[in-house]
C-alpha cells in the first residue's frame, strides 16, 4: 500500500470523505493490507521454492521410469510443480491501476478483488495443489513396487504408503480451509463492509471495528530448552536411520528400486521433523 499521504488528496476529493474519516480508517487499512501482503508473499515464495525442488527431484524419473504407471506419476508431479507457482502468481497479482491516483473506493475494490482470489485459491486447493501431487505420488510408488506381480510385500507397502498420504492430504486440506475461514474470509467481509460504510457516510465509518488482521501477525515462539533440543535431535536421527534402514532392507530382500525410493525419503523426513520441531531456535538453560 502506498503512503497514506499519497491518498489524502484523492480520497478527500470524493463526495462526503472528510479528514476525520480518512484518519479513522487510514491506519487500519494500512496495517491490515501490509500484513496481508507480507504473509501471502512469504507463503508464495516458500511454495515456489518447494515447487522448484519437486521439479528438480522428480524430473529424472521421466527418463528412468520402468513402466507407464510410474512415468505417469512422475509426469503429473512435475506438471504440478510447474503449474503451482503460476497459480500462486495469478492469486497474488493486482490491478494495473495506479493506486496512488485511485479513489479510496477504488482501492478497496482492488483489495477486495485480491482477497477474493486468495479465498478461491484456498477453497479450490484440492484440485490445483493437493490432488495432482497425491495422485502422482501414488502412481509413482505403484509403478515402482508393481503390487500385482505376486509378492505380498508390495501391496502391503503400497497400502501403508497410501494411508499415510491420505492422512497427510486430509490434514493439509483442513489447514487450508481453516486459514480461509478464520483469516481470509473475515478480512474479505471487512473490506466489503468498509466499502458500504464509506458510501453511507462518516457515522457508519466511525462504527467500523478494527480489521481482523491480528491473526496475520507472527506469534513469538518461546525459546527451546537445551533438553528439548537434544530430544528432538535424537528423534530426528532415529527416524532418519529407521527410514534409511527400512529402505536398505527392502533393497536387499525385496526390490532394489523400491528400496532406493524409500532411502531417498530419509532426508525429507529429517527436514520435515527439523522444520516442525523448530530445533534451530535459540535454546535456554
Amino acid at each position: 500500500m502506498a503512503n497514506l499521504d499519497d491518498f489524502k488528496k484523492a480520497w478527500q476529493s470524493q463526495n462526503g470523505i472528510s479528514q476525520e474519516r480518512f484518519d479513522q480508517i487510514g491506519e487500519k487499512v494500512r496495517e491490515s493490507t501490509t500484513l496481508l501482503r507480507s504473509t501471502i508473499f512469504c507463503r508464495d515464495m516458500a511454495e515456489t521454492f518447494a515447487s522448484i525442488v519437486v521439479v528438480a527431484f522428480f524430473s529424472p524419473g521421466l527418463f528412468t521410469a520402468r513402466n507407464w504407471v510410474a512415468w505417469s506419476g512422475f509426469a503429473i508431479v512435475v506438471l504440478a510443480g510447474i503449474t503451482i507457482p503460476f497459480v500462486l502468481w495469478w492469486g497474488r497479482r493486482r490491478s494495473i491501476k495506479v493506486v496512488s491516483s485511485a479513489s479510496f473506493c477504488d482501492f478497496v475494490d482492488i483489495e477486495t478483488d485480491y482477497l477474493t482470489r486468495q479465498v478461491q485459491l484456498l477453497r479450490m486447493v484440492t484440485w490445483w495443489y493437493l490432488l495432482p501431487l497425491y495422485i502422482g505420488g501414488v502412481l509413482i510408488v505403484a509403478g515402482l513396487t508393481d503390487p500385482f506381480r505376486g509378492s505380498l510385500f508390495e501391496p502391503i507397502f503400497l497400502s501403508i504408503y497410501m494411508a499415510i498420504c491420505t492422512a497427510l492430504f486430509v490434514y493439509i486440506r483442513w489447514l487450508n480451509q481453516m486459514a480461509r475461514k478464520k483469516h481470509l474470509e473475515p478480512l474479505l467481509n471487512y473490506y466489503v463492509e468498509m466499502r458500504k460504510a464509506v458510501e453511507s457516510g462518516d457515522e457508519c465509518v466511525m462504527q467500523l471495528p478494527d480489521p481482523p488482521s491480528a491473526c496475520l501477525r507472527p506469534k513469538p515462539r518461546k525459546p527451546m530448552s537445551r533438553r528439548r533440543r537434544w530430544i528432538w535431535f535424537v528423534l530426528t536421527v532415529v527416524a532418519t536411520v529407521l527410514v534409511a534402514g527400512a529402505g536398505y532392507a527392502t533393497m536387499q530382500n525385496f526390490d532394489a528400486r523400491t528400496g532406493k525410493s524409500i532411502v531417498s525419503t530419509a532426508p525429507v523426513i529429517a527436514i520435515l521433523i527439523i522444520f516442525v520441531s523448530g530445533i534451530w531456535r535459540r535454546g535456554s538453560d
